[in-house]
């Protein structure tokens, strides 16, 4: 397993806030211990230092949750957005102080702002130089600076009505607490454990009321002067307020039904998959132990479905169809078999009438991957077309170094000056008929070698030979010369992982029934079906049995040369997946020892299914949370009291080691509060000027409370599931 550190700070301060600056360089000269005895030389040089201001793009958010589009119930859930740049919420002034983050995460119902009339979303584009203008009745625009009205930079604004933005605005004095730092610290490398530093931007506000929310990262810059931040420039005359929202995402509050947290999502899959673990079509509806019944079952065990194959006569006939994933590993072909043509692959299972067409369609899947890759192709081409080079020299070549006239003598004396002779006495004749090629006298080469003799030779080499020719020596050397080149330039399309990817989904699980919703399925990897595959690959676009052979030659380097083949592997079908698309994946052996993180594979061939390929026989297979994902909130688990924060140490105290529960100490949430006019209790006292608040209670057990300390009892623990197979 891969040990990781989540390391919790409170803020990252920028070491210059976005801005312009002004820098002056002064140079006094001094001689003759007479300071100012020459004039002193000063340059001023502006800089400008820039930061996201209007808007982010994907790569700057690294994760929210819960995540967009989804459903469910998340009323212990505190939205939040991961970023990826560690100094962002303190990257501009709020006012003076540079210490108070300038962006705060608001969680708003439909009801709470007023959505564009055009797409009924919250939020509606603009550019940032509509912001310098004027005002509408009514509305308050932020006091922005270093901003004309022709400004055409890109922006998305939310108008907030009043009442409510009082209501769900973080006080001043808690911008703090809804923000930190977080950062990921892996012993080695490993898929889906990014290593980096990340700023988080905390909502204050429990998603309770069934509906839509949308959360939106806003800018509080320009309002820290009015008084609903604090500042002494009272609000009226106006119903909304106009907000810069740089990122914006909804997702949906259920009325009751299962939470959709990490843990409740994962707990649910595992319980789908008590019942069948290896990926085959359900085993059910097969009655009777007849001849045929048995034959059916037998196929169904084995991961087969059943399909209606199209004969070359038009004829629809039923046969049997399995993919490179089998739930029990793949009968051997026999040693000498070679699917070269999809023919060859098809199976007729005479007894009962059908095909079975898996390695033809193997085969065929390969040619179509070459038709798509030119790159492939080229390089195939070219090696036929350099192999045919090869061999023809090694005919003139005896083995001896030869001067250049010698060369040109050897031309002579084989087919040059017949051509020459030929070519010029059909240039002189005005009639008569054109000498055939069946006419002209065959080569002569060293040896006595022709050239379909040679190639005949190496296709075919005779078994008992105990020393090969020498002409045939240097032709099969050049030929696994070239072959070995070119290897190393086709192997990459043809590796495992990346054929696989390249396999249609439907083609790996041809029937949904195989992966229904919420299931999780081992099987085994059929190399017989990838070599079909690499083979229907490298014999596209083949017209002689030379170039048949040539393709032969250079499969059998480039499987031969494959390391660590793929031998296992597990897919999973979950909302989890779509939930959390950047999960951590181990996996350990039968043996129960720990799989190399380089072992195995991960892709996600649709937005629910996570493909896990192994290069060894897996005894378990775990997911986990990713850690700059974590879900931040109060307590869900069903071993908790629900509803409360489990008190955790943020430092060793006493016996207790950081991050541990502390003396299974918890703190009740009953500091949430909301306007009169807008019912419910969802938005959380974090440290507000009056009442009983988080930061408070927490403080009584927790001395020396830190921004980083609160974010660690918010942390809902990352969950983790482990799937072994039947």
């Amino acid at each position: 397993m891969t040990d990781v550190d989540v390391v919790l700070a409170g803020r990252n301060e920028a070491a210059l806030t976005a801005g312009t600056y002004a820098l002056t360089v002064e140079q006094t000269v001094t001689w003759d211990g007479q300071k100012d005895a020459a004039p002193r030389l000063t340059t001023t040089r502006t800089i400008e230092v820039t930061a996201p201001r209007f808007a982010l793009t994907p790569p700057d958010v690294v994760a929210v949750h819960p995540p967009p589009g989804s459903s469910g119930s998340w009323e212990r859930t505190l939205p939040h957005l991961t970023a990826a740049d560690d100094t962002l919420p303190w990257s501009r002034p709020l006012a003076t102080n540079a210490t108070e983050p300038w962006l705060a995460l608001l969680v708003l119902t439909d009801d709470d702002a007023y959505p564009d009339p055009a797409t009924r979303l919250l939020t509606t584009p603009r550019q940032a130089g509509h912001l310098a203008q004027k005002a509408p009745q009514g509305v308050l625009f932020p006091r922005l600076t270093s901003l004309g009205a022709a400004d055409t930079t890109s922006c998305s604004t939310v108008d907030v009505e009043l009442t409510a933005l009082r209501a769900v605005l973080p006080e001043r004095g808690e911008l703090k607490w809804l923000t930190h730092v977080r950062g990921v610290e892996a012993s080695r490398r490993q898929a889906g454990w990014e290593e980096g530093r990340y700023s988080v931007v905390v909502a204050n506000r429990f998603p309770r009321t069934p509906g839509r929310y949308t959360a939106v990262l806003v800018s509080l810059e320009g309002f820290a002067d009015y008084d609903i931040l604090g500042g002494k420039t009272p609000v009226g005359g106006i119903d909304r307020v106009r907000m810069v929202a740089l990122w914006s995402w909804t997702f949906q509050q259920t009325a009751g039904g299962p939470r959709d947290s990490f843990t409740s999502l994962a707990n649910r899959l595992a319980e789908a998959s008590k019942e069948e673990s290896l990926l085959r079509l359900p085993r059910t509806g097969v009655q009777g132990e007849s001849e045929v019944a048995r034959q059916v079952r037998q196929r169904l065990e084995g991961g087969w479905v059943p399909i209606s194959h199209n004969l070359p006569t038009g004829e629809h006939v039923p046969g049997w169809y399995r993919g490179p994933f089998t739930p029990v590993p793949a009968a051997a072909l026999p040693g000498d078999y070679r699917v070269d043509h999809p023919d060859r692959g098809l199976a007729y299972l005479k007894k009962y009438g059908m095909y079975d067409v898996s390695y033809a369609v193997a085969h065929t899947f390969g040619r179509m991957l070459a038709l798509a890759n030119p790159a492939l192709l080229k390089a195939v081409d070219t090696l036929r077309s350099r192999t045919l080079t090869a061999v023809q020299d090694a005919l003139l070549d005896d083995g001896t170094e030869r001067s250049a006239r010698e060369e040109f003598a050897a031309l002579v004396n084989g087919t040059l000056g017949q051509d020459i002779t030929d070519g010029l006495r059909k240039k002189n004749q005005s009639s008569g008929p054109a000498r055939d090629a069946a006419d002209a006298p065959a080569p002569t080469v060293p040896h006595g070698w022709t050239l379909p003799r040679l190639l005949d030779a190496l296709e075919h080499p005779h078994p008992t030979a105990a020393s090969p020719d020498p002409v045939v020596a240097r032709a099969r050397a050049a030929v696994a010369a070239l072959v070995a080149e070119h290897a190393e330039q086709t192997a990459p399309f043809l590796a495992q992982a990346k054929l696989l990817s390249a396999v249609p989904f439907d083609h790996l699980v041809p029937r949904e029934e195989m992966l229904p919703g919420e299931s999780v399925r081992f099987f085994h990897v059929d190399r017989q079906w990838l070599d079909a595959a690499v083979t229907g690959a490298l014999a596209t676009g083949a017209v002689t049995s030379t170039d048949i052979w040539v393709g032969g030659l250079l499969r059998e380097h480039v499987l031969a040369g494959g390391n660590s083949p793929l031998v296992a592997g597990v897919l999973v079908r979950s909302l989890l997946v779509r939930a959390w698309p950047r999960l951590v994946v181990e996996a350990t052996k039968e043996d129960g020892s720990p799989m190399a993180a380089d072992d195995l594979v991960t892709s996600r061939p649709l937005p629910d299914v996570l493909l896990v390929l192994l290069q060894d026989k897996p005894g378990s297979v775990t997911v986990r949370e990713p850690p700059h994902g974590l879900s931040l909130g109060i307590s869900t688990h069903k071993d908790t009291h629900q509803g409360t924060i489990n008190l955790r140490a943020p430092r060793v105290m006493g016996s207790t080691k950081p991050g541990e529960l502390l003396n299974k100490s918890a703190t009740g949430i009953d500091t949430c509060m909301r306007a009169d006019s807008l019912p419910g209790s969802e938005v959380l006292r974090v440290s507000c000027a009056s009442g009983n608040h988080l930061v408070g209670k927490v403080g009584k057990q927790i001395p020396e409370l830190t921004e980083a300390a609160l974010a660690l009892q918010l942390v809902d623990s990352a969950g983790y599931v482990t799937f072994t197979k039947e």
